[in-house]
């Protein structure tokens, strides 16, 4: 009970992990051709203030997004099927649609996203998703 009541008033633990990920979320917008918007990012890193030491549910949420999107990257290359299956990538689609949801217009007639391994070298797909309805 003592440790539910410490984690209202501290921040979590992954306050202090780094936000920028050498994974990163990627959408685009699916016209009806079949054309493919401009990839975006679609999770951008939390701002850091000192007040943030005690308040900061928007990074803890940015954070938490990141670590979904990494457990899915990991869940798909150890699963031996469609990764579309997985619940985590169930996740992501609904995290991406909700990400891309500003982007939306009549003539659009779904969306795609994709994970992006980012390193000194550049970038390279991890995972690359179907077109999905909105």
């Amino acid at each position: 009970m003592r440790n539910l009541l410490a984690r209202l008033f501290l921040p979590s633990w992954r306050f202090f992990d780094d936000a920028f990920s050498s994974t990163v979320l990627q959408g685009c917008v699916v016209s009806a051709d079949g054309g493919c918007s401009a990839w975006t990012d679609l999770l951008e890193p939390p701002t850091r203030r000192s007040a943030h030491l005690l308040w900061n549910p928007w990074g803890n949420l940015t954070l938490a997004k990141y670590s979904l999107v990494e457990r899915m990257v990991d869940e798909a290359s150890e699963a031996s099927g469609d990764p579309a299956q997985l619940v985590s990538y169930e996740l992501v689609v609904h995290l991406a649609r909700e990400e891309l949801r500003g982007s939306h217009t009549p003539a659009s007639t779904g969306f795609r996203f994709r994970v992006v391994e980012r390193d000194a070298k550049g970038d390279s797909d991890a995972l690359l998703s179907a077109e999905h309805p909105w």
